[in-house]
């Protein structure tokens, strides 16, 4: 049963590392860290860790993007609030 469990992570680290370094040419540092906080919560109990093994990245950085998607930081938000600005 462990073979098997450690076998499915590391096929998912995989995963996730083909999938960031698709996508990491046309990531700002915010974008990144947003996207991997993203993987990590929809990878569930041992995410961060994952995460940040697939990329490279700490899982500090990967723990900061989870703090600003639960303030409301997503990317959505900021652009309705660039919006807003422009406006005024």
């Amino acid at each position: 049963m462990f073979l098997t469990l450690s076998r499915r992570m590391n096929q998912q680290v995989a995963l996730t590392k083909e999938k960031y370094e698709s996508l990491v040419p046309v990531f700002n540092e915010r974008m990144r860290r947003l996207w991997a906080a993203t993987e990590a919560r929809a990878l569930g109990r041992g995410g961060i860790t994952q995460v940040a093994r697939a990329t490279g990245m700490a899982r500090a950085t990967v723990r900061a993007g989870l703090r600003e998607l639960r303030a409301g930081g997503g990317v959505e938000s900021r652009r309705g609030a660039l919006a807003l600005a422009r406006k005024q």
